[in-house]
């Protein structure tokens, strides 16, 4: 190697160290603990950021965070992304990571991460290990039209409803880490335009997840939007972004499928238990009745002890809630309208079944129609899903379908809280796009959110009013407080580079 050659390597390799160490460094994203207040609650978190100015793009769809129609291929992308975990494909990927660079690797993606934490060039060969599974994989799962994990929930009946695994699905999240880790090292080269394929590709993985009916992958779907949120704050704060205002006003609303997941889940006890479908109807002599009570008490305990042997006492526990339940379920299909002769001539049996199965529906009913109301009614209304939990919960053991609705039903509140969340996230970075969208025209913030004009500012979707906005000196202050309803609040300061 002569002189000049060896000279102009280790001079490009400086260059390269520098602007990378440069963007860094003024692109860092601070983010410190909420001090608790009444307004922000005790969970919550504050993110300093520096911004350019940016003008709205022209043409206005230069940068997207989806694929158009006839971008797309035929195809399903849940075999893709299922094929690419097969074997533990992506598992041995993030092993060899964390064996080489510890377990702080995790950490490198999150924006929460402080960038003097992060060795570069460790960063570089960590993400460098995913490259060829993110294109020969999930570049190509993200262009699929179509996404069918396969799980047939809607046709699962009895014991099939909970013994489902879905741990392909929980494996997704190891695919979201993967590419945030690629778009954080992505942005801190300032390589922008991969850093946009690649939170296109985070996106539409969660969106992919969130079409599960089964909330479980809606929250996975939030989570993964979250992460990929997570790398726009890094990117909008790199210097001389452009403004991703319209790419992320594209993305899909709601990111999850709650209403089919929860319509579905609402009704898993009458598909894990037939026996209360068509109770109504059907005619047993008492001791068939009482054999069908005794087999759903016990599959009730089975599910509840999930493999473990239970001790002798707790054996006796369906019988003992039996002996309880008989007298308030007849009182209740009395005062529901049933004629009393009538209910005191049915079998045991089938009074206490009866009684599940409407308990159950009724409080299903209740649950299910708060995923139908705009989330500003429905988060004025958790005092009265909590009362209603409370109920059942101090009156469970005098029937069957309060038993179900207590180990079945799932956390409404907590469920339309966490995708509250995630849409108001998404809505804050909207904000914060047109705030730079302003300062490129005005050279300056402006003092409230009104006067900007260049785009519609969105309103907080939390309470359907504009969001929290003021101007400090120059400084830029977004809050999202828990008032709004939701847990977790979070106060943007933003400050023009």
């Amino acid at each position: 190697m002569t002189f000049r050659t060896s000279y102009l390597k280790v001079w490009s390799l400086f260059l390269v160290t520098f602007m990378i160490d440069g963007a860094a460094a003024v692109a860092q994203v601070k983010v410190s603990e909420m001090p608790h207040d009444d307004s922000y609650g005790r969970h919550g978190e504050i993110i300093e950021m520096t911004v350019s100015p940016a003008r709205q793009l022209e043409p206005v769809f230069t940068h997207r965070l989806t694929w158009l129609p006839h971008q797309t291929t035929a195809g399903n992308a849940a075999t893709v992304y299922m094929h690419s975990l097969g074997q533990n494909a992506l598992s041995h990927i993030w092993k060899k990571a964390e064996e080489a660079y510890g377990e702080e690797v995790y950490e490198w993606a999150s924006y929460e991460t402080p960038r003097e934490k992060i060795p570069v060039d460790k960063l570089k060969e960590a993400s460098q290990l995913f490259d060829e599974y993110v294109q020969q994989h999930i570049a190509r799962a993200t262009k699929r039209r179509e996404c069918d994990w396969g799980f047939g929930m809607e046709d699962l009946e009895g014991k099939l409803v909970y013994g489902l695994h879905l741990n392909g699905l929980q494996e997704t999240r190891s695919i979201s880490r993967a590419l945030a880790l690629q778009t954080k090292h992505a942005i801190l080269e300032s390589r922008l335009e991969d850093a946009i394929d690649l939170m296109r590709m985070n996106y539409r993985l969660a969106y992919n997840v969130g079409r599960v009916k089964v909330l479980v992958g809606s929250l996975i779907s939030f989570a993964e939007t979250g992460i990929t949120n997570g790398n726009m704050v890094e990117f909008i704060a790199t210097p001389d972004s452009p403004n991703m205002f319209w790419a992320l006003s594209e993305l899909p609303r709601p990111v999850a499928d709650l209403r089919g997941a929860f319509r579905l889940e609402c009704r898993s006890v009458m598909r894990m238990f037939p026996v209360l479908e068509d109770v109504e109807s059907a005619t047993h002599s008492p001791e068939e009745w009482a054999l069908k009570v005794d087999e759903l008490l016990n599959s009730m305990l089975s599910l509840q002890l999930q493999g473990y042997t239970p001790p002798n006492a707790v054996k006796f526990l369906p019988s003992a809630i039996g002996i309880l339940a008989y007298g308030p379920a007849k009182k209740r299909l009395i005062a529901l309208g049933m004629d009393a002769a009538k209910v005191e001539a049915m079998p045991v049996g089938k009074v206490m079944l009866l009684d599940a199965n409407r308990e159950y529906r009724r409080i299903a009913d209740l649950l299910e129609k708060e995923v139908y109301l705009p989330f500003p009614v429905t988060a004025s209304r958790s005092a009265v899903i909590d009362n209603l939990m409370r109920e059942n919960e101090k009156e469970a053991f005098t029937s069957f379908g309060r038993i179900m609705a207590g180990m079945m039903l799932p956390a409404i509140q907590q469920v339309l809280n966490a995708g509250a969340r995630i849409q108001r996230d998404v809505d804050a970075l909207r904000v914060i796009e047109a705030l730079r969208m302003h300062a490129a025209e005005h050279g300056s913030f402006p003092k409230s959110l009104d006067e900007i004009k260049v785009v519609p500012v969105p309103d907080n979707p939390a309470t359907r009013k504009p969001f929290e906005y003021r101007l400090d000196g120059a400084t830029a202050i977004l809050g999202l407080p828990s008032s709004d309803g939701i847990v977790f609040s979070k106060r943007y300061k933003i400050t023009l580079r």
